[in-house]
């Protein structure tokens, strides 16, 4: 892999998330943020989706948050396809999301 991405995967816009961050700190990250879901919790604006998410298995936290346990994060993440792509309105603007890429962009203010 060398000292970084190359250049055209640079220019392009898509960096692989292992390029920037060896495997162990991306499991630090996750089970962190796995820990912060359950431990603080999330508010949830929505009471239609706070009641989802209490059928669901969430519990009712501080402060108006749902805490959300482990399994129920794991189980939705294991949901979600590993790619999928958003559409754009000109057909050269798909943008291809998963397998573990990163996109994006330095010429935005």
């Amino acid at each position: 892999m060398g000292g970084g991405p190359d250049e055209e995967t640079v220019a392009g816009g898509m960096l692989s998330i292992p390029e920037l961050w060896p495997e162990e700190s991306l499991e630090a990250i996750h089970v962190a943020s796995l820990r912060l879901l359950g431990r603080a919790g999330v508010r949830v604006d929505s009471q239609e989706a706070r009641e989802l998410l209490l059928v669901a298995g969430c519990t009712q936290g501080p402060e108006d948050r749902l805490l959300m346990p482990e399994s129920l994060v794991e189980a939705a993440l294991a949901a979600c396809p590993a790619r999928y792509t958003l559409a754009a309105r000109h057909p050269g603007g798909a943008l291809p999301v998963g397998a573990r890429l990163l996109f994006g962009r330095t010429d935005i203010l």
